[in-house]
Order: C-alpha cells, then sequence, then structure tokens
C-alpha cells in the first residue's frame, strides 16, 4: 500500500510520489514506526498549499489541510449498512480490521487523535499490544 505520513513534508519529491500514486484520495499513517492509517488525504486539496516544506501533521494542526477519518469496519461487516455510510459520504474508503474490537480501537484511536492534532497536544500512537490485535 501506498501511504504518507504526519510527518511527512510537502515538497516537490512529495507532489511527484502523489503524482505517480495517481489516486484522488491517499491514506495517511501515523508514522512510518507505527503505520497505523489514521486519515484519508484528499489530494486535490494540496492545490492550494503553499506552505512547501511543512509537514502533513503541521498543516492540519493549522487547518489548512484536512483529513478525513475513514470508515473502520470489522471483516463480518455487514455489507448493506456499509454502502450506505458511503451513499450517506461519511467516507469514501474503509479500512477493515480482523474483528469488531480492532475495528473500535482504532476509530476511537482516530478520533482521539484528530482531537489532540487540533489542540497540539503531544500524540501517543497504540500501543504494539493493540496493534498486534488487528493483524
Amino acid at each position: 500500500m501506498t501511504e504518507l505520513y504526519l510527518d511527512t513534508k510537502i515538497n516537490a519529491e512529495t507532489i511527484k510520489k502523489i503524482e505517480q500514486i495517481g489516486f484522488s484520495r491517499i491514506p495517511v499513517a501515523f508514522s512510518e514506526e507505527n503505520p497505523v492509517i489514521i486519515g484519508i488525504l484528499l489530494v486535490k486539496s494540496l492545490i492550494v498549499i503553499e506552505h512547501k516544506g511543512v509537514t502533513i501533521g503541521d498543516l492540519y494542526r493549522r487547518a489548512h489541510l484536512q483529513l478525513k477519518v475513514p470508515l473502520f469496519l470489522s471483516s463480518d461487516a455487514n455489507l448493506t449498512k456499509v454502502g450506505h455510510a458511503f451513499q450517506e459520504g461519511h467516507s469514501h474508503m474503509a479500512i477493515v480490521c480482523k474483528d469488531r474490537d480492532g475495528a473500535s480501537l482504532m476509530r476511537n484511536f482516530c478520533d482521539k487523535l484528530h482531537g489532540e492534532l487540533s489542540t497540539g497536544k503531544k500524540i501517543t500512537p497504540p500501543s504494539t499490544e493493540e496493534l498486534d490485535t488487528l493483524k
């Protein structure tokens, strides 16, 4: 999978990578060490970004960039309900987790993370034990 990270700098190299990927939406992970998907970047939102050399996390904190929280689903999710969620416009991408506990853990982590990012608090990634439950 191709993803960007919160500490990815927006520069010519990153823009070239995004162009090569060719998708309109790209997953953003916490970091290379903790590759937990925490949001979806809408590529066209980068068009108006003039802050070259600033990280995705910094742009998000300053409200210059929006990361959409993906749907986190368990592998046994009801596809009719998933279809309705997509129709309602909640997300254009879903992350499938092993079970409901994993999906709930990730949703809670993302909600917490987005709150911490917007307030500038120190961000703590999920523990190794929590991540192991998602495999």
